[in-house]
């Protein structure tokens, strides 16, 4: 597998997160490995990139209730 950075964007508008494992490959195949989950696969079926839809829904909402959790129990201690 090719060293390179990977490249992380977020598209506010329509709430989708794009993580690039690998920005210069091109997809060869999409595969949606679960609801709103997207994985880009190159023709040697390594994984070029990640696609998630509704990302605040999984990500900023869970880390943001979990980290309320996580003060409240400090206070209370």
């Amino acid at each position: 597998m090719g060293q390179g950075k990977v490249v992380v964007r977020y598209d506010r508008e329509h709430d989708i997160l794009y993580i690039d494992v690998r920005p210069s490959a091109r997809a060869a195949e999409t595969v949606e490995a679960a609801d709103d989950l997207l994985i880009d696969l190159d023709e040697e079926g390594n994984v070029i990139g990640i696609e998630l839809w509704r990302a605040s829904e999984y990500l900023a909402e869970p880390l943001s209730s979990a980290l309320v959790e996580r003060v409240r129990r400090a206070l209370a201690d």
